[in-house]
């Protein structure tokens, strides 16, 4: 249940200790190389331990149930952890089911962690998007037209001047869980009440398609403290490039001055009295040059870790916050900085993958620039994915290799 030498890598410290959840992906790896900076080692959770966080020189990997096939198994493990550990420690997530389920359990978890996010009924109610478009209409902040469609009812008041559209879930991961994808775009009625037939047991939301590519993408990304006296460590930036287009997960990122989204953000957290940390994402609409709200994830999203090069380590202020310690220093952003995602999509190319992202990744590799998986500090993690791609690989040859011998 535990590494023989758990107890040995807090010994002698006084500092609460980071953990992270969940460490499957680039998220919980970008947490912990960015408290690697303050000189921490951070407990990583993963379902498996085969996840890409849990390699990392600065982790100690654990593996407990995964909240969606046994969230209470999830949380008692929690307290085990908890009762292990010699002082508190403060939880960094990064995913909604796990943001749910651990904001669920914060009775039983409250005596050994501290919470970087707010209470369930705070988050269940700020993750909803037709709340978030409501809440952004009341503080003038702009947002795309949107019609939110309940389980069961369909597009029939959507009109028909406003195709193509983009549909997507209302709240939570579920739309992600059935499509395959986190956004679907739909050319006509036809295809919109296909997709709409498709959505048992969740709402949708369908938005207008507003023009321009992915690179009109912007984020806010903040750690808000529950002390309103502290000013909130904020970073902005845009994607570049996002796979699959319009509805995948950024590729290439970089720092970018944005100032006008930063008090439409900050002000739309505060007003769901949300603090931890946040990405608030943004459309720019070329036809009026206004940044349209797209959504507010709770929790730490993908190339979280630009930031680090760039002044704003969003990890470091939330667990100084946590713990009570001062914060860092603040300095002006630096701008220009590209996070990539290229080694990933190496691996993915020797695996078979032949689309193009790749060759619409090179121009983008020049200095400065960071790489989401790869570091010469910390090579494991790059592994450990290489290790899993491949065996996916060749369990997927297996399989086709035994079907076509039938």
């Amino acid at each position: 249940m535990f590494p023989k030498n758990f107890d040995a890598h807090w010994a002698g410290g006084t500092d609460p200790i980071p953990v992270v959840l969940d460490g499957g992906w680039i998220n919980s790896l970008g947490i912990v190389r960015s408290l690697a900076e303050l000189g921490l080692k951070s407990v990583v959770i993963h379902s498996k331990p085969d996840g890409v966080g849990l390699a990392s020189r600065y982790a100690v990997g654990l593996t407990a149930p995964s909240p969606w096939d046994d969230p209470e198994g999830l949380v008692s493990r929690l307290v085990e952890v908890g009762q292990r550990l010699p002082r508190p420690g403060i939880l960094l997530i990064t995913d909604d089911t796990y943001l749910m389920t651990l904001a669920r359990g914060r009775e039983r978890l409250a005596p050994y962690f501290r919470f970087t996010f707010p209470d369930a009924e705070t988050l269940a109610f700020m993750m909803d998007k037709q709340n978030q478009y409501e809440a952004a209409l009341r503080l003038g902040v702009p947002v795309p037209r949107s019609l939110q469609v309940r389980c069961g009812q369909t597009g029939a008041e959507w009109p028909p001047e406003a195709f193509p559209a983009l549909v997507k879930g209302l709240s939570g991961k579920q739309f992600f869980h059935v499509f395959g994808k986190q956004t679907i775009v739909v050319k006509d009625r036809a295809a919109l009440e296909a997709v709409l037939s498709q959505c048992t047991g969740l709402d949708a939301l369908v938005q207008e398609l507003i023009p321009g590519g992915d690179d009109e993408l912007y984020t806010l990304g903040c750690y808000v403290s529950p002390d309103p006296d502290i000013e909130p460590a904020v970073f902005t930036g845009r994607k570049l490039i996002q796979i699959p287009p319009f509805s995948g997960t950024c590729s290439v990122g970089e720092s970018l001055a944005c100032d006008e989204i930063i008090p439409y953000g900050v002000d739309l957290l505060r007003a769901f009295h949300f603090h931890g940390v946040a990405q608030v994402e943004f459309k720019r609409d070329p036809r009026d040059g206004q940044y349209k709200l797209i959504e507010i994830n709770g929790r730490f999203w993908k190339w979280h870790a630009l930031g680090v090069p760039c002044g704003v380590n969003i990890a470091a202020a939330a667990y100084l916050d946590m713990a009570g310690l001062p914060p860092l220093p603040k300095v002006p952003q630096r701008n220009g900085v590209r996070w990539v995602a290229f080694s990933e999509a190496a691996v993915q190319r020797l695996m078979g993958n032949r689309d193009n992202r790749l060759r619409r990744m090179l121009p983008f590799l020049r200095p400065p620039v960071m790489h989401g998986l790869w570091s010469w500090r910390d090579p494991r993690p790059f592994f450990r994915y290489l290790q899993n791609k491949a065996q996916s690989f060749l369990r997927r040859k297996h399989h086709e290799d035994s079907h076509s011998a039938v």
